[in-house]
């Protein structure tokens, strides 16, 4: 968990120290607002429609068998390899933080949204971990897969809500 936590807190610095520029112009903050619509409304529907969840993938599985990872770090670091999606989360998150103006394009403020994301997944890990050890054995794939499901309808609501503030964005440009 803490290696994972420390991969997510060195990919959001990286995410916010080198894309932040790209976002400071009227119409790239409107074209965040609507690639997040779509990446919202399709993780949504992904996640909603889900009949199975797979262990693990081929592609996973090549990287980890290409690069042999023995320590739990470099394990967690090969997994988030082989799943560059992670790499992309945190680039739309910081983009998407930046183009609402929940954030300053300042370091100072970048700094305390990372040290923010960083107690957030720890917290968020911390309860994961105290949950699956409450569970240990008791999720089956039907569990995981419901919880997918309360994801998916989690990422629609989302959808909505920044529809509802791109509907707002046109009425006042008019």
């Amino acid at each position: 968990a803490r290696s994972a936590e420390r991969e997510r807190r060195a990919l959001c610095a990286a995410a916010f120290a080198g894309f932040s520029g790209l976002f400071a112009a009227a119409w790239s903050k409107a074209l965040m607002e609507l690639l997040s619509f779509g990446a919202m409304l399709y993780l949504g529907f992904k996640y909603l429609v889900v009949a199975d969840l797979p262990a693990t993938t081929r592609r996973l599985e090549r990287v980890e068998h290409r690069l042999h990872p023995h320590t739990a770090f470099a394990i967690g670091f090969v997994r988030v390899l082989g799943n560059p999606a992670v790499l992309l989360f945190w680039i739309t998150l910081s983009a998407t933080f930046l183009s609402h103006e929940w954030i300053e394009d300042t370091w100072a403020s970048k700094s305390a949204c990372v040290i923010g994301m960083s107690a957030g997944a720890f917290a968020w890990f911390l309860f994961l971990s105290f949950v699956v050890s409450l569970g240990h054995g008791r999720f089956s794939k039907r569990t995981l897969v419901r919880l997918s499901h309360f994801s998916g309808a989690c990422f629609l609501v989302m959808a909505l809500l920044i529809a509802m503030r791109l509907f707002q964005l046109l009425l006042h440009a008019k």
